[in-house]
């Protein structure tokens, strides 16, 4: 479908709105859908590249925050354990033991202890806004910048 309305768009110099509306007026939703599912696909990729960032500036640290239980980083020490620190996991026997990189990225990047554990299940999380400069950043490379119209 995809290699189809390309070849059709460079044969009709039209963009995926126009090629469906002028060859069947009928599929001209077929046009809208692909953008849509294009912009999801756009938003999607900068969200992950905006965790990539974070991990690259969390990275630039001496002791890098998820090698290590830390309660600086929202970690539990009952339940966490570092196999490079040869901290073991302590406490309730029943407890779900956790690595320490799992309770960073948690416990501290998206932040799911703190949400209450219907909105987890619905929807699954919180929105975490420690990591918007990261969003910004994401957004600016991949949008402002192919159209040289920069924001920072």
């Amino acid at each position: 479908m995809y290699y189809m309305e390309v070849s059709l768009g460079q044969f009709s110099q039209k963009g995926a709105l126009d090629v469906w509306k002028n060859m069947v007026p009928v599929g001209r939703g077929i046009g809208f859908a692909m953008c849509t599912i294009s912009l999801i696909v756009a938003i999607y990729y900068n969200v992950v590249m905006g965790y990539c960032l974070h991990y690259m500036f969390a990275s630039f640290t001496s002791v890098l925050p998820w090698a290590a239980c830390n309660e600086g980083y929202s970690m539990d020490l009952k339940t966490c354990y570092s196999a490079l620190s040869n901290q073991t996991c302590s406490g309730d026997p029943d407890a779900k033991c956790q690595p320490a990189s799992e309770q960073y990225w948690e416990r501290y990047v998206l932040r799911i202890d703190q949400a209450p554990v219907e909105i987890i299940r619905q929807e699954g999380g919180n929105v975490t806004y420690q990591n918007f400069p990261q969003y910004i950043i994401s957004f600016d490379e991949g949008y402002f910048r192919p159209l040289h119209f920069p924001i920072f």
